[in-house]
């Protein structure tokens, strides 16, 4: 079947124009590259004849897709040096920056952690440094806030809410029931309301 006589296909090129007057704004960031040469390429082998060089990078790739959903038997390897997302790029923007479980660990290795460095990196830096049991050392630290006695604003929420004695047991118990609260929509409007209720209160009082 050709491209012609695809009939989801053939509304492909004025869905394209109907997007482009969206994607000017800066919603993803490969709205702001054009379109690559190896795009422009491989859409070729995927049957695609009609222009495609006024297209950005995300609208292409969007066609892309389209075509191989609807013409299976024509998708090769495609690997794209221009495109920063790229495995093949040399310009990698698909590096994640480390988390912040990550600095967290490095920071008690003694380990320096800037904001260059990447979650790769991270993780090369911590198989270097780490061990399981500076790991097991740091995860202890980390999770010692848990068994302190719960916060005056967690009980207040607790009592609020009726829960029972076993779940203000310490400070790691009460946040993870007001977790499990809070996933209600009525519940946070509930307490929302009681705050600003209580605001109120306390300015006549005031």
């Amino acid at each position: 079947m050709s491209i012609e006589e695809n009939s989801d296909v053939a509304a492909v090129t004025p869905r394209i124009e109907r997007h482009a007057a969206d994607f000017k704004g800066h919603v993803f960031m490969s709205q702001n590259f054009p379109i690559s040469s190896a795009q422009i390429r491989y859409l070729g082998e995927l049957g695609w004849l009609f222009p495609v060089d006024k297209l950005n990078y995300y609208q292409a790739d969007w066609l892309r897709k389209r075509l191989e959903e609807n013409f299976p038997e024509r998708i090769r390897p495609f690997r794209d040096s221009d495109n920063p997302w790229s495995p093949g790029s040399t310009r990698p923007m698909n590096v994640e920056p480390a988390n912040v479980t990550q600095r967290s660990y490095l920071e008690f290795l003694g380990v320096d952690c800037d904001e260059s460095v990447t979650a790769d990196k991270a993780d090369i830096l911590i198989a270097n440094k780490g061990s399981k049991e500076k790991f097991s050392e740091w995860k202890t630290i980390r999770d010692s806030w848990k068994n302190l006695p719960p916060t005056d604003r967690q009980l207040q929420v607790l009592r609020f809410f009726k829960c029972l004695p076993h779940q203000m047991a310490d400070r790691g118990a009460a946040n993870a029931t007001i977790v499990q609260i809070f996933r209600s929509d009525a519940n946070r409007q509930e307490w929302e309301e009681y705050k600003r209720n209580e605001a109120v209160r306390m300015d006549d009082q005031g």
